[in-house]
């Protein structure tokens, strides 16, 4: 189902977060140059994009398959409490540290 209240904190948290442009920044300036033409600077930005959004669609389909999401479900609890086990851990370190 279509939530738009998500829809749209997904939307405004891509546009303020700018690794996604640094990283597009990064990529065409390794692989276009002041010589190469619009064309092929146009044909490889939108094959980058979709290659991109490709991946993220297939990657956001295999979340929301029925049996992985039992599965990342079941082990929620259990990654919940190593990590929390493994920060109570470092503040405990940093704090006798620091004396």
């Amino acid at each position: 189902p279509f939530e738009p209240d998500l829809f749209a904190q997904g939307f405004i948290n891509n546009i303020l977060n700018p690794k996604g442009t640094l990283f597009y920044l990064g990529f065409f300036t390794m692989v276009i140059t002041p010589e190469t033409s619009l064309g092929a600077t146009l044909l490889l930005v939108a094959i980058t994009i979709s290659i991109s959004a490709s991946f993220w669609l297939g990657f956001v389909y295999t979340l929301d398959f029925h049996a992985v999401r039992k599965v990342l479900e079941r082990g929620q609890r259990t990654v919940a409490r190593i990590f929390g086990g493994l920060l109570i851990f470092l503040g405990i370190r940093v704090a006798i540290m620091e004396r």
